[in-house]
């Protein structure tokens, strides 16, 4: 379980997009099969950007070792009009 202050992050543009943080007793499915539940978290973001390249990064406050606590990341879309 992870503790209150553990959070997943995502970062544009080195500017803080999203933190989430789910506290104990997050989700009730156990998606990686390893045991303990799991939460799926949907982030959408919108913005208008005018330069030819953009960073995206994803961080987060944990500190323990991935065989302990971890996030995943799947199905990343960037659109572009």
């Amino acid at each position: 379980m992870f503790p209150n202050d553990d959070a997943a992050l995502i970062y544009i543009d080195n500017v803080e997009k999203s933190h989430y943080s789910p506290g104990n007793g997050a989700g009730s499915t156990d998606l990686c099969g390893d045991g303990f539940t799991d939460v799926e978290v949907l982030n959408t973001f919108v913005m208008a950007h005018t330069a030819s390249s953009f960073t995206l990064k994803f961080s987060s406050t944990l500190d323990s070792p991935a065989s302990d606590e971890s996030w995943g990341v799947r199905d990343v879309y960037i659109f572009l009009s």
